[in-house]
């Protein structure tokens, strides 16, 4: 008895991803950094209605939902997958047709753009 099997590689790509407060991608969202006995803390609080807009350079062309960009916290280690647009060449971005990352406050868990408590 003889078979053939397809076999698929799939390749894994590590992108920094960087994270803004506006949907054109010019305020970003970072942190103070620790300074001596000061802890690294937040510049920004975000609200229940506040978005996050999430940006990555890679590859040219590899069109939209190709990258995805899985979001977890400490309440939900499974998290929700985030599939990125290619807004332009080479930059993907959760932006446009796709849904911004939204704290819903009343769950105080990552959901996406719902507005359904």
């Amino acid at each position: 008895m003889s078979y053939s099997t397809n076999s698929f590689r799939r390749a894994l790509l590590l992108l920094p991803v960087q994270l803004y407060r506006d949907q054109k991608l010019t305020q970003v969202l970072d942190d103070w950094p620790a300074q001596g006995n000061n802890l690294r803390s937040p510049k920004f609080l975000l609200s229940g209605t506040d978005y996050i807009y999430m940006k990555l350079t890679g590859p040219q062309g590899m069109g939209n939902s190709a990258i995805q960009v899985t979001v977890t916290s400490d309440s939900d280690s499974t998290g929700i997958t985030f599939p990125l647009a290619e807004i332009s060449p080479g930059i993907y971005s959760n932006q446009g047709a796709v849904l911004p990352l939204r704290l819903d406050k009343t769950t105080v868990d990552l959901t996406a753009g719902s507005t359904t408590p």
